[in-house]
């Protein structure tokens, strides 16, 4: 996205900026910034969507290894109650 869409926006906009006179090719390219601004717009929105999603993944993650870690330790508990009642 930053390698392919938005250097192109960004040149267009400057070429624009600095140009005198808007010919033709600049005038096209013009009217084609709002499309290639909303299309941005949609690609950073899918971005923060997966950011949100794989966010929430690591936090289910961390769940599982907090559920994992109490497991072992009702494992573990009840071998050395076992041990010990043996005894």
């Amino acid at each position: 996205l930053a390698d392919e869409k938005s250097p192109s926006i960004t040149r267009q906009l400057k070429d624009t900026r600095t140009a005198t006179k808007l010919d033709s090719k600049t005038r096209s390219g013009m009217a084609r910034v709002p499309d290639r601004q909303q299309e941005l717009s949609e690609e950073l929105q899918r971005l923060a969507t997966r950011i949100d999603k794989y966010g929430d993944f690591t936090e289910v993650l961390q769940e599982v290894r907090d559920l994992l870690t109490g497991q072992d330790r009702v494992i573990d508990g009840a071998g050395e109650a076992a041990k010990a009642g043996a005894r």
